[in-house]
């Protein structure tokens, strides 16, 4: 076996900081750490470029169930080619070791960025968030992929530097579907998603959701962002309940000063039957090109911490209190790679 260390040997027992790996990424700092895997922030030495890099945990290699779709999302994000989709670089892997290198966002999650804010957002703003979100989408679906896991957290804002503004970048595909891949293992009547966000379907059976339900995703968003609040909310069961069976208040209901017409679409979207809402995001996108300012951007917040993005980046996908299906935190006794 070729190793995939140079220098001093990366040893699990050990801190990994200031190792490298294919003598091309030195790993600087850990940012975070989930059910399935660590994230660092390491350094590619040729390019001089900071990347994130999202490294499994080594008694998950030999579950074949979590290594494989640890390595489907790599696969799967890696073919997503769009500037609002966070860009997957590169693959390491042998039979003990796995880890995913994706660019490295400066900022922050949408999670994160409401969390500070202490007014709602503008309409401009809902638009200059939500816009590149359903062109990312209406790619992704284009290439046949459904995320499955739309959420504020799983939608890191980078910063410009040059607009002064954050730009919305769709991550974590850890529970994408490709339509119509016979590899997808996900069974039947299982739900993979987050309950706040996941749409009717989704809870009945992920396996035969399509595009649809990332249009749902969207639906819910949309209505935090104009009303500072979920159109669901409660404990988990409260909340899938609803999403399968209660029609959501009018978000005008919340903040009046919204106009009938952005209120229906946003309804509209959060329709119980797949067939009722927008069929596409393109088509979504064009109806709220024709009411909402198009103009604004979102503003440029201080962040909480250096890493807190990348944290959701990791975490989102693996966290068990906010999923509903989700490989359980191991241990961190991590055993030693086997030498050459």
């Amino acid at each position: 076996m070729v190793s995939l260390y140079s220098g001093e040997e990366l040893a699990w027992e050990l801190s990994p900081i200031g190792k490298s790996l294919k003598g091309t990424y030195r790993i600087d700092e850990m940012v975070s750490q989930g059910g399935m895997a660590w994230l660092y922030k390491a350094m590619h030495l040729v390019l001089e470029e900071p990347v994130a890099l999202k490294l499994l945990y080594p008694q998950l290699i030999q579950d074949r169930v979590a290594h494989k779709r640890f390595l489907e999302e790599a696969r799967i994000q890696f073919k997503l080619r769009h500037s609002n989709i966070v860009q997957v670089t590169d693959l390491i892997a042998d039979d003990s070791f796995a880890g995913i290198v994706m660019e490295w966002v400066d900022g922050l999650s949408l999670k994160d960025y409401l969390l500070q804010r202490k007014e709602l957002l503008s309409l401009s703003e809902v638009y200059a968030c939500i816009h590149p979100l359903l062109s990312a989408l209406q790619h992704s679906h284009e290439q046949g992929v459904i995320h499955r896991d739309i959420k504020p957290g799983n939608i890191l804002l980078a910063r410009s530097e040059i607009r002064s503004a954050m730009i919305p970048k769709l991550s974590d595909f850890g529970v994408a579907k490709v339509l119509n891949d016979f590899r997808d293992k996900t069974a039947t009547g299982m739900a993979l998603g987050t309950f706040k966000y996941i749409s009717p379907e989704q809870i009945r059976d992920s396996k035969n959701a399509d595009h649809r339900t990332d249009i749902y995703g969207v639906g819910v968003i949309l209505y935090q962002l104009m009303t500072g609040r979920l159109p669901f909310e409660g404990n988990m069961e409260r909340v899938l309940f609803d999403h399968i069976y209660t029609q959501p208040v009018s978000p005008a209901h919340f903040a009046p000063h919204l106009s009938r017409e952005l209120c229906d679409i946003t309804l509209r979207c959060l329709s119980k039957r797949p067939e009722d809402r927008f069929q596409s995001c393109q088509e979504l996108a064009l109806d709220l090109e024709t009411i909402m300012p198009t103009h604004g951007k979102l503003k440029w917040l201080p962040k909480l911490n250096h890493s807190s993005s990348h944290e959701e980046q990791c975490l989102s996908s693996a966290s068990s209190h906010h999923h509903l299906k989700a490989i359980p935190t191991p241990s961190l006794k991590l055993p030693t790679p086997t030498p050459n």
